[in-house]
Formats: C-alpha cells, structure tokens, sequence
C-alpha cells in the first residue's frame, strides 16, 4: 500500500491505463440453454 499521496497517483494512473488496455470479453451460450439471448452471427447454436 503506497503510503505518500503521490505513489498513490501514480499507482492510480497506472491502474487506469492498464484498464483502458482491456477489451470486453466475448460470452456466449448454447441457444437450448438461453432461447432469449442475442444470436451470435454464423453460429445458430449459440446465443
């Protein structure tokens, strides 16, 4: 845990840049299981 306020801002900006880095997840499911999702192009068996 930094302990000066200025490590905590940095530690900070990092955190934040490196989250900005991230790309959302793709997550599908088979469509039996969840009939109401949204299809997944070319993949009629999942949703």
């Amino acid at each position: 845990m930094p302990t000066d306020s200025r490590e905590h801002a940095r530690l900070l900006a990092l955190t934040h840049k490196s989250l900005d880095l991230l790309e959302d997840p793709s997550v599908s499911r088979p469509a039996a299981r969840v009939p109401w999702g949204i299809p997944v192009p070319d993949r009629p068996d999942q949703t």
